[in-house]
């Protein structure tokens, strides 16, 4: 019997091929959508499985106050991990990893800059998963000045050499000076879903000598993440509610100062990554629950095609079941007949989705990998992810069953109920409840299409409104230069001047900090009256403002005609204006403060030379926050060359060369600065495109299903035509009464999505910052749109049947 109705399936697939392939087409289209989503989530799920450890590391957190606020922060300092493990016996390990971001690493003529050359201490191999091909994972991070590498360090270091016992020459921004590191080990893969990724791995014993400080043991807020392991029998609660009293005797009070800690499980990491830097991948929980609903939303839409598309046909083999029921088949029997044709079609597109996504992974997971904001610090982000196994294709084939059987209950119920009397006399067309169901499935089809178009427009006005803020500075044609080796900083004013005779370059300065960039550095600002105002300070060179095109709105611009001035000069915004209580430039004496356990050190003095506006500092923040410009070129860590418009290429040969011939100790690397301050928009960016992807994916699925049933719809009435044109009926008359009443379910459609748009993106711009207001025009276009895609679809086939020669139509049957 089963045998029977796989028989039947087929012989009805491929005797109705258009509408197998628009059935088939469209499921599969949403089954490749939701595998795709739901594969990734799994992934982003494993993240740190491979640890054998996993369940019982936990990161340690600072719950700080600050200014009144109370919060958690990553950033631990190097002080705490010492601590841990005499006052609590229950934690069995402590490890604390640095990251100083941006390195440079030099071995013979290979220079580059790294992102990922980490500190860590050496109780970190034994404690974490970090396989280790070469090198004793005990002692290989034991002695200062030490590392461990991965093969693919090795490989684009050394080649074919042996790399341990190799040298190594590091050097960061931090410190001048080049350190030889030698090579200790090399790891085996580290895996993807690693939260904790590095290139290379030195002893944490290193950092005092690379940062240039005596000891780190001074330190509770520097760039270091404590990592502890818990003896099995350990309540991680009942740790942390000992945790404020081992601050209280051990932390100083200060400005992040701990008031206690808390335990984030190793495997919840990737999402909560605090509020410190994050040193690996990490990801955002409301994304992950938006991906998957817009996954599952896309597969809806095709579940609902397809219910439509399978109740419709299905309404044709009403004689093959009266001739059925005559031959003595019983309802349970017809039942599970259309269930299983159902299933079986439900299986083929599953197969195509499989084949379709094997097709597509490669490009998706490079839009995953570039989906995330680097910030200029970060390296790009790794995706590696499969879909063929065993767990995951069961999954989907379970779903493609259940698909099948909820798209075929419907038809096998009402079919099998019919009199097969009345069946065999033709008096069966389907029925009201019938129609209202295939109407209500467009409808609902059409309804999520809208909602998906209309969001996407909105997303992506607001990604462009961000990209175009004006930031009270020119961000576009400017080279920015990262600097880390001395040999720059001494020869920038010879390289200055080298720039400056190109005449595709306008304006050459430096600055401690990427304008607009996520980097910051904060100061304590004193003058009069004022005391300990906490300020945003950048050290640049006397043409920072012309450079970079800011507005001097009191006083004047540094003026290299007054003796000194370029020592001295310090420039002010509106918002640091306001915050001192001053409202003219009156060349205030003001110093520059630095803060360690509530003890104030002056590190920089000057005069306020002038008012500069507002300029937005940081991704997506308040321009508002009070900021200073102080002259001391010999801070830099930015070369900043601004080249005319339309000379990019020019003007970039120009810099290159230059650069070669004052033989700088340290490799070429530019970005464009305006490219550095799109990249934290690329996840909204990303996210746009996701749902953009589904917008078109949920129309071109819906509008299959439309075309689909408006022509089995048109095919019934083919006699109807006839008849209507052999009455004097016009072709006009005829499209738009075939046209209007599939128009008017696209516009219930819009009737019911268009206020629910509204409602959900009004409370989705309201969470963001600077977000533009609803816009009722990207309403009316996409609901105007959707409106003419129907009219097309369904008049280019009401105009054919219209078209057609009215005695054939009458032939019909």
């Amino acid at each position: 019997m089963i045998r029977n109705y796989i028989k039947v399936a087929l012989r009805n697939l491929l005797s109705h091929k258009l509408h197998s392939f628009i059935t088939i087409a469209g499921l599969a289209f949403g089954l490749v959508c939701f595998l795709m989503m739901f594969s990734y989530l799994q992934f982003e799920m494993s993240y740190d499985d491979f640890h054998v450890n996993a369940d019982r590391i936990f990161r340690l957190d600072k719950i700080v106050s600050f200014k009144g606020n109370t919060f958690p922060r990553s950033l631990t300092g190097a002080s705490t991990a010492p601590l841990l493990r005499g006052a609590f016996p229950s934690i069995v390990n402590v490890v604390r990893f640095g990251n100083l971001f941006s390195s440079m690493v030099t071995v013979g003529d290979n220079v580059y800059i790294e992102k990922r050359f980490m500190f860590a201490d050496s109780a970190v191999l034994p404690m974490f998963s970090f396989p280790l091909q070469r090198g004793n994972p005990k002692t290989a991070l034991a002695n200062p000045l030490s590392v461990v590498i991965t093969p693919q360090t090795a490989e684009r270091y050394f080649g074919n050499l042996d790399p341990v016992g190799q040298t190594i020459y590091f050097q960061s921004k931090w410190n001048p000076g080049k350190f030889a590191f030698t090579v200790t080990g090399v790891t085996g893969q580290i895996p993807s879903n690693s939260t904790i990724k590095f290139d290379f791995l030195a002893s944490f014993s290193s950092l005092p000598q690379v940062m240039g400080v005596p000891s780190l043991n001074d330190s509770w807020d520097g760039p270091i993440w404590t990592y502890v392991m818990l003896d099995r029998n350990t309540d991680p609660e009942a740790l942390v509610s000992q945790f404020p009293l081992f601050a209280e005797k051990y932390i100083p009070k200060g400005d992040f100062h701990a008031t206690g800690f808390r335990l984030v499980p190793l495997k919840s990491t990737y999402y909560d990554k605090g509020d410190g830097a994050p040193m690996g991948d990490w990801g955002l929980r409301p994304i992950s629950y938006v991906l998957l609903v817009v996954s599952l939303l896309v597969l809806l839409i095709a579940c609902i095609n397809y219910m439509s598309l399978v109740a419709a046909r299905s309404v044709t083999r009403a004689k093959e079941i009266g001739v059925r029921k005559v031959q003595g088949a019983n309802r349970l029997q017809l039942i599970v007949q259309f269930i299983g044709e159902s299933v079986i079609l439900s299986l083929i597109s599953l197969l195509f989705a499989l084949a379709l996504f094997e097709l597509l992974l490669p490009s998706f997971k490079a839009f995953l990998s570039a989906a995330y904001p680097s910030f200029g610090i970060l390296p790009q982000r790794e995706v590696d992810f499969n879909v063929f196994y065993p767990e995951l294709i069961s999954f989907m084939v379970l779903v493609s069953i259940v698909v099948g059987i909820v798209a075929g209950v419907y038809p096998a119920i009402v079919l099998s109920r019919y009199n097969p009397v009345d069946v065999l006399k033709g008096e069966i067309r389907g029925g009201k409840s019938s129609a209202w169901f295939r109407k209500a499935l467009v409808i609902a089809q059409f309804t999520v299409s809208i909602m998906f178009t209309v969001c996407s427009l909105h997303l992506l006005l607001q990604i462009q409104h961000w990209k175009s803020a004006d930031l009270s500075f020119d961000k576009n044609d400017v080279v920015a230069i990262p600097v880390y080796d001395t040999s720059v900083k001494s020869r920038y004013d010879l390289l200055k001047s080298r720039l400056l005779q190109s005449a595709d370059i306008a304006g050459v300065t430096s600055s401690s900090l990427l304008p607009g960039g996520e980097e910051s550095n904060f100061l304590w600002l004193r003058s009069g009256g004022v005391k300990d105002l906490e300020v945003i300070t950048y050290f640049v060179d006397e043409d920072f403002i012309r450079t970079m095109k800011l507005t001097v709105e009191q006083g004047r611009d540094v003026s290299k005609a007054i003796a000194g001035e370029t020592r001295t000069a310090i420039f002010m915004n509106q918002a640091a204006m306001k915050a001192c209580g001053w409202t003219e430039v009156q060349g205030q004496e003001i110093e520059l403060c630095s803060k360690e356990n509530d003890k104030s050190t002056v590190q920089f003095a000057g005069r306020l030379t002038g008012q500069v506006g507002n300029f937005r500092y940081r991704f997506l923040t308040p321009d508002t926050d009070p900021l200073i410009l102080k002259i001391e070129p010999q801070l830099m860590n930015y070369v900043l060359i601004r080249v005319n418009r339309g000379s990019n290429a020019r003007a970039l040969e120009y810099i290159r060369t230059a650069w070669k011939d004052l033989r700088f100790d340290q490799a070429f690397e530019y970005s464009y600065l305006s490219d550095e301050l799109d990249r934290p928009y690329v996840s909204f960016e990303a996210f746009d495109s996701l749902v953009r992807f589904a917008a078109i994916g949920t129309i071109f699925i819906a509008g299959l299903g439309l075309f689909a049933l408006a022509s089995f719809v048109i095919d019934r009435k083919t006699k109807e035509i006839g008849i209507r044109k052999t009455m004097g009926a016009s072709t006009n008359d005829i499209v738009y009464r075939l046209t209007k009443s599939f128009v008017a379910l696209v516009l219930v459609a819009n009737a019911i999505a268009l206020p629910l748009s509204y409602f959900g993106i009004s409370r989705m711009l309201q969470e963001v910052p600077y977000h533009i207001e609803v816009s009722i025009w990207l309403f009316a276009a996409g609901s105007l749109f959707l409106v003419l895609l129907s009219i097309l679809v369904i008049g280019s086939k009401s105009l054919k049947a219209a078209n057609a020669n009215p005695v054939e139509s009458l032939r019909y049957e």
